[in-house]
């Protein structure tokens, strides 16, 4: 029974909850880090080192739609217990858009982790909330996916009874 439960839809129901699991971990530790940031983070002056647009091309479907997707680095170099720290973070496009090379901002930081940083209040909480919707949807689908797999299942033990 197991065999044809994982046949009728059981192999996607175990790939959903695992990356559901996953994103779960990433979404306790984001959140986890913006606590740490929040109870005790550093505050520090970085220079902007470098800046970095990256654009992706994907065809959707058959056609000859395309999606282009952005994505922001900004390279921060900081000073901390006479070590210098070279961090890249994901930005939005504001952020991105409102530094220059070369100029300082204000960052806050944990002191045991010196590259666990954000550049803005609330960007690493944001981060956890967005994988912590990212998980939950992936473990809906994993239930509905079950769900499925075990009606299927069922159907497919009745049709082959005998009469």
């Amino acid at each position: 029974m197991f065999i044809e439960l994982f046949k009728r839809g059981g192999f996607v129901t175990l790939i959903c909850g695992l990356m559901a699991l996953g994103f779960a971990c990433l979404a306790q530790d984001a959140r986890t880090t913006a606590q740490a940031l929040a109870d005790h983070g550093q505050t520090a002056i970085a220079t902007v080192m470098d800046k970095e647009r990256e654009t992706t091309r994907r065809s959707s479907g058959s056609g000859s739609r395309h999606q282009t997707q952005t994505s922001y680095t900004v390279t921060y170099l900081f000073e901390v217990d006479s070590e210098i720290q070279r961090v890249e973070v994901g930005v939005p496009e504001e952020v991105y858009d409102a530094v220059r090379v070369g100029e300082q901002a204000e960052i806050r930081y944990l002191p045991e982790e010196p590259t666990a940083v954000e550049v803005f209040p609330g960007q690493m909480a944001s981060g956890g909330t967005a994988m912590a919707v990212v998980a939950g949807v992936l473990a809906l689908a994993a239930v509905l996916a079950a769900g499925i797999a075990v009606i299927l299942t069922k159907r497919a033990r009745l049709g082959a009874q005998p009469a």
